[in-house]
């Protein structure tokens, strides 16, 4: 509960940031819309000159990303950041803790990155594409700490910066190498953001953590190993457990469309979920990043959670901005021609279902059983897997994006209900 309360006061901060107009901040929102953008824009621009394989590699790069970052996401830094954002403690007095933060950050990664690397083996089929994945991956991670400094230390503008630079430069680089007629643009994209992320690292990782970096991976032990794995179980398992299973709520389909579905339906997919996801930005942004604090009380009911019905309005309302933006895209670029318009509509349903979770699972979270929440996401990835592969060898894969909404839809209703007992039990 500490740690989201540490969590709320940073979005409160970024709240007061845009109400007052802060021009780091108004940066920091722009640089977000873009790195949204620059997905689907890649992909649809490879299928448009007809690469597509190039277009699938890129597609499995993204879903890996978004799927198995999460792996290394484990909440070893609050300790460190509650003392020095949340109390105002000096750095003098931090040493300890910030060696801790960074040596099971480092222990944390070698003993999960063997097993992610075996997952992306088993995607991309291909030892040295899943290599460069891998490099790309921890890149990302080391890119995620730093960010997550900039955030808590007010500083948008450095976040901003970073964030481009990492993300319009391999996006640019390939447009111009590919319009060259030169061969595997989709590996020379990995190339150039791999180049990219660790050198806008390097330029902006602040300059103490550079002091303490190679100390501390000098010092990891044995001991320190078994250390970090007591700690890992006794307080994080299940909180990771749960943020490992809700990150990959929405990839489901896509990891069977990655195995088993034609590249191009997969990438079709792929480009359509990307934009379907503004729906959860949004409802992230708008109903739950400023309200946290208020969703992890105990005494809640769904109309509460809900803002007397202001919640699901909100998201009805993102859902036909981004229905709009489908046709608009489905009309521009002809070659999406795998998922037709109403299959479309199935995906986009589907988040939209799972945007009108997002104060259940917050709720749920500090307050609710969370062998019960697991149970629950456990059977919607029965139901999703188990539908792609029976539609898989009946010839009928296109219909996953309906399966993908009855589980969202399944998933909505058990929340539903089970928050609902929760709150009645809670409040007596």
């Amino acid at each position: 509960m500490e740690y989201d309360k540490l969590e709320n006061k940073f979005f409160i901060m970024t709240q007061k940031h845009l109400f007052s107009f802060s021009k780091d901040y108004i940066y920091f929102i722009c640089a977000r819309v873009i790195g949204i953008g620059i997905k689907p824009l890649l992909l649809i621009y490879f299928l448009n000159y007809h690469f597509v394989s190039e277009a699938a590699s890129i597609s499995k790069l993204f879903l890996i990303l978004s799927g198995t970052l999460v792996l290394y996401g484990v909440p070893v830094h609050f300790n460190y950041y509650k003392r020095i954002f949340d109390k105002g403690e000096k750095f003098l007095k931090l040493r300890k803790p910030f060696n801790i933060y960074l040596t099971h950050l480092f222990i944390h990664g070698l003993l999960i990155t063997p097993i992610v690397y075996i997952l992306i083996l088993s995607v991309t089929q291909n030892i040295f594409f899943s290599t460069l994945i891998l490099i790309l991956l921890l890149s990302e991670k080391a890119f995620d700490e730093i960010q997550r400094f900039f955030q808590f230390s007010k500083e948008f503008g450095k976040w901003s910066i970073h964030f481009l630079l990492k993300n319009l430069i391999p996006f640019f680089l390939v447009l111009i190498y590919s319009q060259c007629k030169l061969p595997h643009p989709d590996y020379f994209y990995i190339l150039t953001a791999i180049l990219c992320t660790i050198f806008s690292n390097i330029y902006f990782v602040p300059k103490f953590i550079q002091t303490y970096l190679k100390k501390n991976i000098l010092s990891i032990n044995k001991e320190k190993t078994i250390d970090y794995i007591k700690v890992l179980k006794e307080k994080h398992w299940k909180r990771f457990a749960q943020s490992i299973s809700s990150a990959n709520i929405l990839t489901a389909d896509k990891w069977v469309a990655s195995i088993l579905y034609p590249e191009l339906f997969f990438s079709e997919l792929m480009i359509i979920s990307q934009i379907s996801n503004g729906i959860n930005i949004g409802s992230s942004n708008l109903i739950i990043a400023h309200r946290r604090k208020e969703l992890l009380q105990s005494k809640n009911s769904i109309k509460s959670l809900w803002m007397n019905g202001k919640a699901p309005l909100i998201i009805f309302l993102l859902g036909i901005i981004v229905f709009i933006a489908l046709i608009v895209f489905k009309s521009m670029f002809q070659q999406l021609n795998e998922i037709t318009l109403f299959l479309a509509l199935g995906v986009l349903c589907s988040y939209l279902t799972f945007a009108l979770t997002g104060p259940f699972i917050e709720y749920l979270f500090w307050n609710g059983n969370i062998k019960i929440t697991l149970l629950i996401d456990s059977l919607y990835f029965i139901i999703t897997l188990s539908s792609g592969v029976l539609l898989y060898f009946y010839g009928n894969y296109q219909y996953i994006c309906i399966f993908f909404f009855i589980s969202n839809l399944y998933r909505l209703v058990s929340q539903l209900f089970y928050t609902k007992r929760l709150s009645q039990t809670l409040s007596k």
